[in-house]
């Protein structure tokens, strides 16, 4: 092994740069947030080029050896500003409910502005295996896989080069004069690069085994991580962020390219509908959407093995939050009627059950069911992971109710309809979500005059929203690999008059602000559109990755909330389809995500190609007669072995080292036992020596075996 690993180098922080940074650029990208990512990644860098810097300069001092101190108190301090910090990252930095990525990625940066000594180095692998725990729970950065494989190879490369100077110490401490040989023989596979692999296998292992522990309890404390382009989004918190900016956003819309997969999320039972809901947001930003963080009441209940007492149950015997009809606040349906719906085969954890209205009563034992006013529901098993649950959804109830379909605008028939959705008095607690006050950026002009163009004539609010959906679905091209919206400008006006393609965030976005415009009570909401339904021999449908959706829901008094999907009777752009990649099983690494780590990963694979090229040049003419001389000098090396066997009549085990043989056999050598051990000295220095052995010094060495072998032949004869 080569002596330049006993010292902490540039490999090592080359190493340690490769892991982490692909932590945090995994971590940002997850979140949709390409500025965010490199903002991370540029983070991570500097800090870690800082230690390295540092390290060379405090060497031989004393402050050296305070380095995991220095680390400690710096994480502390910057611990303490998580919030001041995230406020002030791109990309409105990380939500609230996610506020960890940023204590995770300053722990590495504060370790990293220390990293003097192995320990220190070593340390920010921890919270980067954290944040790959992160990535791997939301599952929407799909090359995030690849770079949790450089993680694996960057991070076991190093606890080996770590472990064999940590050996080096001891061997040092022990009196071993010659440590840097430690890999000869029997220490081989300690401090060679057997302890590389098993490094590998043991991280492996161990994240195969702590992945789903660590998924499991973010599933737990965050249920639903509110995603760009993902339907799993965590339920509305009351609290909001602490020096954040003025309008976050928890989810951000037009934010570039988006791959789903033919993942399998769920099954449902058929008689669902075609929109299952998972999360529903009110304040549009200009740039993606806010939570209602409005202190309402929120039933919480938890149930054990005996099930949910009398006072809180419904219809069917199950948890009913709302009494006495199970239907919420924000949703208030006149005459309702409950219907049963099933999930089972449960997937991917979401908390939030998809339900196509709002969840009024939840069947179960053993879990925590808490009900907000918008209508959705979170369940948490108190053990385990959930994998089947059945809840009632409430529908407005209607003449003809034996139609199949529990989406109102499928089961109310012409005459209803214009009767029905046509809004005369909105309640009080519905005016808070009316255009007025939820729109944080402002309606761009020319916005308002396309809206006003569009309605114009429309007799009903369903006409008016009709025309809307109508108009945008005209309007704009679906995509899903449709460039990002650029950085600070309306995310809908840029739908409506800039590039006029996106896919569904952006269509619902426009139809959520267009209606809000005409005087509508509209929001956004996300979770999974049943378009192409496949269903099982028992009528369920299977849910996948690709059926996740965004789309706008607008209110019509008595009968909720009802939605309009603007993608339907769109053109689609040639390959922007999201079902045009779910056959291929390396779709990810297509991305133009994908391709940047390419390109940063390419840039870093060229220029340690171009070292190691000029380094082989500067030594290849030697190497080459090392080479030449290595198979000669095991000859001789075997030939001096099988003489010293012949003469003590023990044969040399596999384990021990030469030395150690003849160490062993000092009684049996006598007099023969100082050249013998001369001669082994000198195979160690020519086999482990940089340059080889000349061809001069080879010969001598062989004339001594020669002289050593005739002279035990001649001493066993006599």
């Amino acid at each position: 092994m080569n002596r330049s690993i006993e010292n902490t180098n540039w490999v090592d922080y080359l190493l340690a740069i490769c892991a982490s940074g692909s932590a945090a650029y995994s971590l940002g990208m997850s979140l949709g947030k390409a500025d965010l990512a490199m903002t991370l990644l540029v983070m991570v860098v500097t800090a870690t080029i800082i230690g390295a810097l540092g390290g060379r300069a405090a060497k031989g001092t004393k402050i050296y050896i305070w380095d995991g101190a220095l680390a400690g108190v710096t994480c502390m301090a910057l611990f303490t500003q998580t919030f001041r910090i995230n406020g002030i990252l791109p990309d409105e930095g990380f939500p609230f409910s996610l506020i960890v990525g940023c204590t995770l990625t300053l722990l590495i940066v504060g370790g990293g502005l220390w990293a003097w000594r192995d320990g220190t180095l070593l340390f920010t692998s921890l919270p980067s295996l954290a944040m790959f725990g992160l990535v791997g729970t939301f599952d929407t950065y799909k090359p995030g896989t690849f770079l949790f494989f450089i993680y694996l190879v960057c991070t076991a490369v190093l606890y080996s080069r770590t472990h064999y100077r940590a050996m080096v110490i001891r061997a040092k401490e022990s009196g071993v004069e010659e440590p840097h040989l430690l890999h000869r023989d029997a220490w081989r596979w300690m401090a060679g690069s057997g302890w590389a692999f098993a490094s590998a296998g043991a991280i492996i292992v161990l994240s195969v085994i702590g992945g789903p522990l660590v998924r499991t309890t973010v599933r737990t404390i965050v249920p639903d991580p509110p995603l760009q382009g993902a339907s799993r989004i965590q339920p509305p918190q009351p609290q909001n962020r602490t020096g954040a900016n003025p309008t976050p956003s928890d989810v951000r819309v037009g934010t570039g390219p988006v791959e789903l997969t033919d993942g399998e999320m769920f099954e449902v039972s058929k008689n669902a509908g075609m929109y299952l809901r998972i999360s529903t947001y009110d304040n549009f930003t200009g740039a993606g959407w806010q939570l209602d963080r409005t202190n309402w009441n929120k039933p919480s209940f938890t149930v054990d093995e005996r099930g949910p007492t009398s006072n809180i149950t419904g219809p069917a015997g199950g948890l009913m939050g709302y009494q006495p009809d199970g239907v919420p606040p924000l949703e208030p349906i006149g005459n309702p009627v409950l219907n049963r719906i099933m999930i089972r085969r449960i997937e991917q954890q979401t908390a939030m059950l998809p339900s196509p209205g709002p969840v009024a009563e939840v069947d179960g034992t053993e879990m925590r069911v808490t009900w907000f006013p918008t209508g959705q529901v979170a369940v948490i098993p108190r053990e385990g992971v959930l994998g089947q649950v059945s809840y009632s959804a409430v529908v407005v109830r209607t003449e003809s109710t034996d139609k199949p379909s529990i989406d109102p605008i499928k089961r109310l028939d012409e005459e209803e309809l214009q009767v029905l959705l046509t809004t005369r008095q909105r309640p009080a607690e519905l005016r808070r979500i009316n255009s007025n006050g939820v729109n944080n950026a402002p309606v761009p002009p020319r916005v308002q005059e396309w809206v006003r163009e569009t309605i114009a004539g429309a007799t009903t609010d369903y006409d008016k929203a009709e025309r809307l959906r109508a108009r945008i679905a005209q309007t704009i091209q679906y995509n899903t690999q449709a460039e990002a919206v650029p950085r600070g400008m309306n995310a809908v006006e840029h739908a409506l008059f800039g590039k006029k393609e996106g896919y569904c965030d952006l269509f619902a976005s426009t139809m959520t602000v267009a209606a809000r415009e005409a005087g509508l009570t509209a929001r956004y909401v996300t979770g999974f559109v049943l378009d192409t339904p496949e269903v099982t021999d028992d009528n369920f449908i299977v849910v996948r990755e690709r059926m996740s959706h965004a789309w706008s829901e607008v209110y019509f008094e008595d009968v909720g909330w009802i939605p309009f999907d603007a993608t339907m009777g769109a053109t689609v752009a040639p390959g922007g389809s999201r079902y045009d990649r779910q056959t291929d099983p390396f779709a990810a690494f297509k991305s133009a995500q994908a391709r940047q780590v390419y390109f940063g990963i390419g840039g870093l694979l060229a220029l340690g190609g171009l070292f190691l090229l000029l380094r082989n040049v500067r030594f290849q003419a030697q190497d080459r007669r090392a080479m030449r001389d290595v198979a000669s000098l095991e000859r001789s090396h075997r030939r001096f072995v099988a003489d010293v066997e012949r003469f003590t009549k023990s044969t040399k085990k596999f384990s021990e080292t030469t030395p150690e043989y003849l160490q062993g056999q000092r009684n049996a050598l006598g007099e023969f036992f100082a050249p013998a051990a001369g001669i082994a000295q000198q195979f160690d220095n020519a086999f482990f020596a940089p340059f080889g052995i000349d061809a001069e010094t080879k010969d001598r060495l062989d004339q001594q075996i020669k002289q050593l072998g005739r002279e035990m032949s001649q001493h066993r004869k006599r």
